[in-house]
């Protein structure tokens, strides 16, 4: 153990003397193409089955992958670069965004994502994965299933949605883990770009599932207030706009109005744009996380360990060196920012944070 320690600290130490330049290093793919198979034979795949679904998939494709990581002003900028031939899942990635902010979110957000997607591709993609797990007839149930007076398939081809989920840990309302306790966390996840199909696949579970979602007198769907205690009082809402082609859906009412009625925007949060200012404009992916959400996320992972939360061997034989990590994380003044480029031959994802990439491609790899 403790060497896995000094291993940690050494990488620290050696990225911190690249602090002008960023030197690319190459990465051996192996450990995390085997730790893929274990998944798949784990659940019951036979090496053949588990060859043909990651081929689908484009996960076993990736011919060379490479680093690069900089300390810059207290912070480590990264990137890891993935080459591959075939583009598989990443196909699903959309478009970059055009927006002029990174994030629909208002200022007080701590964790924010934006997600492109093209889903015209995805019919073909999950017959492939089913069929090499010999599940092609359930696969192709499942996307001849009627939606509205369409298929599920039908209805994908023609759908490029964008997502941007936000959170917010409330300073006011507490949620209690154990003996921490939280901001109670309110979500709004609004989607681009399907709106029609979504409010049809609703209705469909509503009629043919019981799902008890109802529409209000603003025209939203909403479940009944009886169901609160149940869920921890959370009664979640659905708004649908045609005009705008948009959903959202929110934890309460209160989010939903609240998200409407802001007057600020995530850029003017200062914590914000100190952890998102190197990023690339242009993604087609984005996370964003904050000090305050990452410093919440200490406080949880050391009463986890305290408590024994998890039996997980690999979090267990390498506590130690994970709770290095997480104080690491909370040592500075900066959450965590990423962002993911992918084109036809390669995928690159930026990376800035309190520790350097190689520490996230440790724990990956175990």
């Amino acid at each position: 153990m403790r060497s896995q320690i000094i291993a940690l600290s050494l990488a620290i130490t050696s990225v911190a003397t690249c602090q002008n330049q960023a030197i690319p290093s190459s990465i051996d793919l192996a450990p995390y193409q085997q730790k893929i198979n274990n998944a798949f034979l784990t659940n019951g795949a036979t090496p053949e089955q588990t060859q043909k679904a990651t081929q689908a998939l484009g996960l076993n494709t990736i011919t060379h992958a490479s680093q690069t990581t900089q300390l810059v002003n207290g912070a480590y900028q990264s990137t890891l670069t993935l080459k591959r031939p075939q583009r598989g899942i990443f196909q699903c990635f959309g478009t970059p965004s055009t927006d002029a902010l990174p994030f629909y979110a208002p200022a007080s957000t701590d964790i924010a994502l934006q997600l492109s997607l093209d889903l015209s591709h995805f019919e073909d993609l999950y017959l492939a994965y089913h069929s090499a797990l010999n599940q092609r007839d359930q696969a192709r149930a499942w996307l001849d299933q009627p939606i509205g007076s369409l298929t599920l398939a039908q209805h994908l081809k023609e759908l490029h949605p964008r997502l941007h989920l936000t959170i917010d840990f409330e300073d006011d309302t507490s949620l209690n883990l154990g003996n921490k306790s939280i901001g109670r966390p309110q979500c709004l996840l609004r989607i681009d770009g399907m709106s029609r199909p979504l409010e049809k696949l609703l209705q469909h579970y509503v009629k043919t599932r019981g799902v008890p979602f109802k529409k209000n007198p603003a025209g939203n769907y909403q479940l009944p207030a009886y169901l609160a205690e149940a869920m921890a009082n959370y009664l979640p809402v659905i708004r649908f706009n045609h005009t705008s082609d948009q959903t959202i859906i929110a934890s309460s009412t209160q989010t939903l109005e609240r998200m409407a009625d802001r007057d600020d925007e995530i850029v003017d949060d200062p914590n914000f744009l100190k952890t998102w200012q190197p990023m690339p404009a242009r993604a087609h992916s984005k996370l964003y996380i904050s000090k305050r959400a990452v410093h919440g996320f200490r406080l949880l992972f050391q009463q986890a360990m305290k408590e024994k939360w998890t039996d997980n061997p690999i979090i267990i034989e390498n506590k130690l060196a994970l709770t290095a990590a997480v104080n690491q994380l909370d040592a500075t003044e900066f959450g965590l920012a990423f962002a993911l480029v992918s084109d036809e031959k390669q995928d690159t994802l930026h990376v800035h944070s309190p520790i350097p990439l190689s520490l996230f491609l440790w724990f990956l790899a175990k």
